[in-house]
């Protein structure tokens, strides 16, 4: 089921301010240290927190690769719809390795971005996704 560009990957209960049951399209763009070089890519969050994050990458990633994420958050109360949520984040480890699933600790994230999170965990622990 879709709900406004998030899409329900179970019927999982969360906690705080958690969302662990999305299948959300994230852009990144990360520099390699050894390199310098820059990158950048598309990660699926399949659970979201204001400090962490679970995501499945398109290409591997190391422990402590730094990544800047921008992504959207549907907005019932806005006229635009959507929300954009930018934050840094560092992953933290390898979940699955086929899979590409990597815990990840939020470094730096705007109020404003916080507070998207917080009410996208709010309207669905009361059910009022729209």
């Amino acid at each position: 089921m879709t709900l406004n560009g998030l899409q329900k990957a179970s019927s999982l209960v969360t906690t705080g301010c958690d969302v662990s049951d999305l299948e959300l399209l994230a852009h990144y763009e990360l520099v390699e240290e050894s390199t310098g070089r820059a990158r950048s890519g598309f990660a699926v969050l399949l659970e979201l927190a204001d400090r962490r994050l679970m995501l499945e990458g398109d290409v591997p990633f190391k422990a402590g690769d730094t990544l800047d994420m921008n992504f959207f958050l549907p907005d019932s109360g806005s006229d635009l719809g959507r929300t954009k949520i930018s934050l840094r984040c560092m992953i933290a480890q390898c979940r699955d390795e086929e899979q590409l699933h990597y815990s990840a600790r939020v470094s730096k994230i705007t109020d404003r971005s916080k507070e998207a999170i917080e009410k996208l965990h709010a309207e669905r622990r009361s059910g009022s996704q729209s």
